[in-house]
């Protein structure tokens, strides 16, 4: 078993998180693949369905190669943000669960705070890892800090913007789950999943807390 596979189960953490749209679904099932956005702009089968949960990048633009997930709990900040950018574009959310075996993948990165921010600190390997539930985390752009919060349990990040940074790809092998938002997108899932040849055997949850 990996160190840091070994260190996230005994925080409690089941599962590596990704939000992204319907369109974004159909793609990551049809590749294969959940794609980072470098990845994604050459893959001629995916620009079809393709809608960029965030259209500029420029202040990470170094790590686009890489994909970015939660540990947990999504992002709730960049979803929110998310909403906004695509809310006349007439789509849904679903969160993909991922195995945390995924945090074995050679190349992983962990970072306590968006990975976008001047104060990030990313790092490989247990250190890396553990860093993202430190007691105090800086933040943003202007010497601010996060206090972790006492209520916390051990599978939160003390920032909820950390995130995990796994190079280019990241297999639907790995897949565990579907949530979805409302019961209605279950059947949508399902459609999915039966017309798109090599498919993972899961199912769509309905879980609107992991939205909120």
């Amino acid at each position: 078993m990996n160190d840091v596979v070994d260190a996230a189960r005994a925080r409690g953490i089941n599962e590596v998180l990704h939000f992204t749209t319907n369109r974004g679904l159909v793609g990551v099932l049809a590749g294969r693949a959940l794609l980072s956005r470098d990845d994604l702009n050459d893959e001629d089968l995916l620009s079809s369905v393709k809608l960029l949960n965030c259209p500029d990048r420029g202040r990470d633009a170094d790590w686009t190669g890489y994909v970015n997930l939660s540990l947990e709990r999504v992002n709730q900040n960049m979803l929110d943000y998310s909403y906004k950018w695509h809310e006349h574009d007439g789509i849904w959310w679903s969160v993909l669960a991922f195995d945390v075996e995924i945090l074995a993948e050679p190349g992983v990165y962990f970072t306590t705070c968006n990975n976008a921010h001047p104060a990030v600190l990313r790092a490989q390997g247990v250190d890396g890892f553990e860093a993202m539930f430190a007691d105090k985390v800086k933040w943003g752009q202007y010497g601010s800090t996060i206090t972790r919060p006492a209520s916390y349990p051990p599978n939160f990040t003390t920032d909820v913007q950390a995130e995990v940074l796994v190079p280019h790809s990241v297999s639907i092998d790995y897949l565990r789950n579907i949530y979805v938002p409302q019961d209605e997108h279950v059947d949508d899932v399902a459609g999915y999943i039966a017309t798109i040849v090599g498919s993972p055997d899961v199912q769509a949850v309905v879980r609107p807390e992991v939205f909120q």
